[in-house]
């Protein structure tokens, strides 16, 4: 029940509650030196109404700032813990450290977990963009006729291609990596793999991927220490080239 995110990321949880009830979302905020800054509560609440006692929240700090109507979660904000209150008790606590990492850029994978509802996974290390090419042709004599001689290049000397290239359609995949994951999460890393809708997101929009991996190791610091985890996705929107124009 942790999690290291940027300020104004999303950080997507499911929360299981008892229906009929209400919830409000009560967070403190505490500063590098683990002193408190500031308790925090939404101005309005929760009830669970559906029939499988889950909640879809966002309790990134965006998304609490907003519920809270201020915005007690800055950069001062070293990390902040999240209550789920039911008539004045606080239960589940869930920590959000706020990560400040500028030599690389993180992008969050948002999952569907086993229970139907959407978890966000935080690769907060180097992403590595690869493209896939295919390329679409015919091939024709590499010279042409003129009116008294076989001509190979035209008046500019370019020569004449046995070989065009018309149309080209590009494939994107992304290598991520996770920093350090411990044993829990390990776990709980196995639903992403498993997952069947998963969205990237970066720079503000959010891309359907596909998991690459079909095998997984359900890694403990015991037998591998610290072992960073890295998945490979496709992005499923295929890339066009410029056709050709034809002479």
């Amino acid at each position: 029940k942790s999690a290291k995110i940027r300020l104004g990321d999303k950080l997507m949880i499911p929360f299981k509650g008892t229906i009929g009830q209400s919830y409000v979302l009560r967070f403190r905020t505490y500063n590098a030196a683990n002193a408190l800054i500031a308790t925090t509560s939404t101005t309005t609440s929760l009830t669970m109404t559906s029939s499988n006692n889950f909640l879809q929240l966002d309790i990134g700090s965006e998304a609490l700032n907003q519920s809270a109507g201020a915005t007690p979660i800055t950069s001062a904000v070293s990390y902040y813990d999240v209550y789920f209150v039911n008539g004045g008790t606080e239960t589940e606590a869930f920590r959000v450290y706020l990560i400040c990492d500028n030599r690389y850029t993180p992008i969050n994978l948002h999952f569907i977990n086993a229970f139907g509802m959407f978890e966000t996974a935080v690769f907060s290390k180097s992403s590595r963009l690869t493209m896939d090419i295919e390329r679409k042709g015919y091939e024709q004599r590499d010279y042409s006729f003129g009116t008294s001689s076989v001509n190979y290049y035209d008046a500019l000397n370019v020569y004449r291609e046995s070989k065009i290239n018309y149309g080209s359609k590009a494939n994107l995949s992304y290598k991520l990596t996770m920093d350090y994951p411990t044993d829990v999460e390990y776990q709980w890393l196995s639903e992403l793999i498993t997952s069947p809708q998963v969205y990237m997101e970066l720079d503000g929009s959010y891309y359907p991927v596909s998991i690459k991996e079909n095998n997984f190791e359900f890694s403990k610091y015991q037998n591998n220490q610290l072992r960073a985890f890295e998945v490979n996705v496709d992005v499923n929107q295929t890339r066009y080239g410029r056709y050709r124009d034809w002479e």
